[in-house]
């Protein structure tokens, strides 16, 4: 198979500062797949290949930022079920102190 070379991010004016990247060996039905997607938004193809490498850019830090957060809501879980037994034994004392037989 010959190489084919796309000039892909030409002028990325989204960044502090412009970067071009040259992709190889890309397979002409995907390049061809991006030119639908971006005729179907009325966007170039640059945007929308610009637009796809920042979000694969950041998935494994937003995936990174779920498991921290759901580690927070368990440890906030397991917190307020203890608080909970606590609170249940201090009534049971409190009535048991006042006479109450409930």
């Amino acid at each position: 198979m010959g190489t084919r070379q796309y000039n892909v991010l030409e002028g990325c004016s989204g960044g502090v500062r412009e970067v071009e990247i040259l992709i190889r060996d890309i397979d002409p039905r995907f390049v061809k797949k991006y030119e639908e997607i971006a005729a179907k938004r009325g966007e170039s193809r640059n945007v929308v290949l610009v637009r796809t490498l920042e979000k694969n850019a950041v998935v494994g830090e937003v995936a990174e930022m779920e498991r921290k957060y759901q580690d927070l809501v368990e440890k906030v879980l397991v917190t307020l079920q203890h608080q909970n037994e606590v609170m249940r034994q201090v009534e049971s004392l409190m009535n048991e102190l006042m006479g109450d037989d409930e």
